[in-house]
């Protein structure tokens, strides 16, 4: 019942997204891990992010002792916090292709019975479905986070224009060297979705069609799921269109046709309409599926779904 093909037809399908069960214990594994992540207390400190800008900039318009000294004292423990975020993230997208890994494999075991697509039973898999949509939220939460920081490559850029030439921190190369992939990474506007994106792309050269209908199978078990059966709980309701608006970026970064054309696998518009239609408006989630698809805009895109999200 909680199946997917590889063209899926719009069956009825409910994921438990408010008490997620299972006796697998790689499952719970799983769960638990995402949970440890989810509530670390990593993105409230990176939330809280204070930068050193005002004494760097001192330190560059009054170069001296005194001046160099201050500035350093206030980069170092910022770059190392930053360093300490960068890794976190690299856990966080290899963690989420670990959970999408674990779906396709449950479906290729069915498959073996039926050769004809990947089976996927989602609703079967509520524990892993449910760790992905945790994840979404922290994806969009750790984004417009990042967004709300502009200094944090400043604060970089001084860290690895003065750190060569401190006499009190000669062990400096690990630090330097991983300063180079931050200064990447912190550069990109959505850093930890690219990254999530990265890491299934990949992985896809060998197995792109299992990928992309494992997750346009997500999708549309969430988008079934909050169409015809809406939680009581708010907030289980949000995590569900976070995991859809999840679902649609990754299928319309990976696929060469987007998420969003006539023959799409996914059922764009019933998501976009369960995201419009909710109480209260989700226009964060809006906003994330309009400034950061890749195929919105192209002449296959119905009229109808642009004109949605205007």
């Amino acid at each position: 019942m909680g199946s997917c093909g590889s063209a899926p037809g719009f069956i009825d399908v409910f994921i438990d997204l408010e008490n997620p069960s299972s006796s697998n214990p790689t499952e719970r594994q799983h769960a638990d891990e995402i949970s440890n992540l989810v509530n670390s207390d990593l993105m409230q400190k990176f939330g809280n992010y204070r930068d050193a800008q005002a004494q760097t900039n001192a330190a560059i318009s009054n170069p001296n002792e005194q001046t160099g000294t201050v500035a350093w004292d206030a980069v170092l423990p910022l770059v190392e916090f930053q360093g300490q975020v960068f890794d976190f993230a690299s856990k966080t997208s290899q963690k989420f292709k670990e959970l999408l890994d674990f779906l396709i494999a449950s479906g290729k075991s069915q498959m073996a019975k039926n050769t004809q697509f990947l089976d996927i039973d989602y609703e079967a898999n509520c524990v892993i479905v449910n760790a992905i949509c945790e994840i979404a939220q922290l994806v969009f939460y750790f984004d417009s986070t990042k967004m709300r920081l502009p200094k944090l490559l400043g604060d970089l850029s001084y860290f690895r224009r003065v750190v060569t030439r401190r006499p009190d921190y000669p062990d400096y190369e690990a630090l330097y060297a991983k300063s180079t992939e931050m200064t990447m990474f912190y550069a990109n506007s959505s850093p930890l979705f690219s990254q999530c994106t990265s890491a299934i792309i990949l992985s896809t050269e060998q197995d792109k069609s299992s990928f992309l209908t494992a997750i346009s199978g997500l999708a549309n078990s969430l988008i079934s799921t909050i169409k015809n059966h809406k939680f009581s709980n708010e907030k289980t309701n949000i995590k569900c269109l976070s995991g859809i608006t999840f679902a649609i970026l990754l299928y319309d970064h990976i696929s060469t046709n987007g998420a969003f054309h006539q023959k799409s696998p996914i059922h764009v518009r019933d998501g976009l309409y369960a995201l419009k239609t909710f109480s209260p408006r989700q226009t964060e989630l809006i906003n994330i599926i309009k400034y950061s698809s890749k195929h919105l805009s192209d002449d296959s895109t119905p009229a109808n779904i642009k004109d949605m999200l205007k």
